[in-house]
């Protein structure tokens, strides 16, 4: 009965016991039915606001991605993840390897990779340990990306813009693909460790076309200030220079394996230079490891010894560009990755480095006293200015 009052098809008294008796249902039914609509209506604008609110919800969740961190196994999904990657890219994409081309990377998906790259848009940096064996390949790709050489690169990795970093499990190359194993994440942090070493090694690296030079012993004049990182690199642009040179050049070479060094790699160039009527002059500190070459780049060049080197290498070339060498001193080849250059053009820089050179050369003793007093076994005397 009381399911019957709130419904208005019963009325009830107020004394007791209560007694009940029906509603006209002419009135009755209609009440009812306009109470149920308006309820209806009710529920349906309450239903259409919380759809609206979870339709947001449902935007923001897709739109900000939960961080990740999975690994991914076997050459297919390896595929499939870097294609997807590009795909999803919005202004870059960056990779580095090393001399060997992963084994899961075809031809074909390299060049799929590629097309992709060139259709979007994106701006595509590669780190590759470029040597003679890919360099043909190497070259190809420089029609998409921003290539430079470094050495050496042990894994194989790559990003897309500052969302999400592929990083091999093992070191390349990987001999059997359906072993690939790939850490993929998302991580914000991790991402951007990443990507400051990419920008690292990437201010450090070696530009293709000079990496390209120096392996087909091709020697581009440099244009522009720049760091160079191993002896290779360092002298290919110190050759370079040299056989430009039309008045003057000058040498500080302090360190014991430095002169011969010098000699061995440049002997020709110097020659070169010496014909065109370069004066060419040599600060070098004489000692049981350099003896014979010294003796020998004394016969044809301007050669002075200093009893106190300063602790760096130095060369000019006219008053065109100069170079600030940081040398192994206990390597005698002329390999060393240890081994940096910083490599100057602008004027006031080069007449910096001219002055000093040129006070260290007064300062400095004349070769021919220098071999006399070493084949003797007597003491240099002392500057008579101050340094």
């Amino acid at each position: 009965m009381s399911k019957l009052v709130s419904k208005g098809l019963v009325e009830e008294t107020i004394d007791r016991p209560k007694r009940y008796s029906p509603v006209d249902a002419k009135q009755a039914l209609p009440r009812l039915a306009a109470r149920t609509r308006d309820k209806l209506d009710r529920i349906t604008k309450e239903s259409e606001q919380l759809a609206a609110k979870l339709e947001g919800f449902s935007k923001k969740s897709r739109q900000t991605p939960q961080e990740e961190i999975r690994v991914i196994y076997g050459s297919q999904s390896a595929r499939a993840h870097l294609l997807e990657s590009i795909k999803s890219a919005e202004s870059e994409f960056w990779a580095m390897a090393g001399r060997s081309r992963p084994q899961h990377i075809s031809n074909r998906l390299l060049a799929e990779s590629l097309r992709l790259i060139a259709s979007k848009g994106l701006k595509a940096r590669f780190i590759i340990e470029i040597d003679k064996e890919n360099l043909k390949r190497v070259r190809r790709m420089t029609a998409v990306a921003e290539i430079v050489h470094y050495q050496p690169i042990p894994v194989y990795a790559y990003g897309v813009d500052d969302k999400s970093v592929v990083v091999s499990l093992a070191e390349e190359p990987v001999n059997r693909p359906s072993k690939t194993t790939q850490l993929v994440t998302t991580y914000r942090p991790i991402v951007q460790v990443m990507r400051q070493l990419i920008d690292t090694l990437w201010r450090e690296a070696t530009p293709f076309a000079l990496r390209e030079a120096v392996l087909l012993s091709h020697r581009p004049p440099s244009k522009s200030s720049r760091f160079l990182r191993g002896r290779e690199e360092a002298y290919a642009q110190s050759e370079s220079a040299m056989d430009t040179a039309k008045e003057s050049m000058r040498v500080y070479i302090p360190t014991r394996f430095g002169p011969t060094r010098f000699l061995e790699r440049f002997n020709e160039t110097l020659l070169r230079a010496h014909g065109r009527g370069v004066r060419i002059r040599v600060v070098c500190q004489l000692s049981d490891d350099n003896a014979s070459a010294v003796k020998t780049l004394a016969k044809f060049l301007e050669v002075r010894h200093t009893d106190d080197p300063i602790g760096f290498s130095m060369g000019t070339v006219d008053d065109l560009n100069a170079s600030i060498y940081h040398t192994d001193p206990d390597a005698p080849t002329l390999e060393s990755r240890t081994d940096c250059m910083i490599r100057i053009t602008t004027r006031k820089g080069v007449q910096h480095l001219a002055a000093l050179f040129d006070a260290l050369w007064q300062e400095s003793e004349p070769i021919e006293d220098a071999v006399q007093r070493y084949e003797n076994k007597t003491p240099s005397k002392s500057p008579s200015s101050p340094r």
